[in-house]
């Protein structure tokens, strides 16, 4: 799971961009853009990378080496759905002023995948996805939190190695040998 705020379309493409066309895991992202800019979004890293990237749809279930990005001004979480993970997306309230909200695709992530979970935090003003991160690490998940020498905008990763939630803190070009190394 990735959530990145200002500065996050960059740093995602970075990280993206290395991961291999075989890559087994799926990877959820939530970036705080409006829903107008998601589709162009999704297609240049789609230009980009080797992996399959797409806006999420609700309902899908969710499928290895995908990349899925949480449509704009709607909330994106992990249910399950026939004991399979599937993608539901919804409008609520906005979490820490944010929807989608970083905090709620991570504490869905952490209540499904548990220690198999890995939360990415990047460059981004605010408090959001700090809170989940630390879920994800409290259940034995693997947790990220991109360093202010490459953070556009040193906030909410800074606040989640404040909190001791960061297992690592990484420059962005590092993150993405962590993902490689996660089982």
């Amino acid at each position: 799971m990735i959530g990145a705020s200002v500065g996050g379309p960059r740093t995602i493409t970075t990280i993206l961009k290395e991961l291999p066309k075989n890559f087994l895991a799926p990877i959820l992202v939530v970036q705080h853009l409006s829903a107008q800019f998601m589709s162009a979004f999704s297609d240049n890293l789609n230009l980009e990378c080797s992996l399959k990237i797409k806006v999420a749809s609700n309902g899908e279930f969710i499928q290895p080496g995908v990349v899925y990005i949480a449509p704009g001004e709607n909330h994106m979480e992990i249910s399950v759905k026939d004991n399979k993970p599937c993608i539901k997306i919804y409008k609520g309230t906005p979490v820490n002023y944010c929807m989608p909200s970083i905090d709620t695709l991570f504490y869905s992530a952490a209540k499904i995948y548990r220690n198999r979970a890995m939360g990415i935090i990047l460059t981004g003003m605010g408090s959001d996805g700090v809170e989940g991160l630390g879920v994800i690490q409290k259940l034995g998940g693997k947790t990220i939190s991109e360093s202010e020498e490459t953070s556009i905008l040193y906030a909410m990763p800074k606040l989640a190695a404040e909190k001791g939630f960061a297992g690592l803190i990484l420059p962005n070009y590092e993150i993405k040998d962590q993902i490689l190394k996660f089982k």
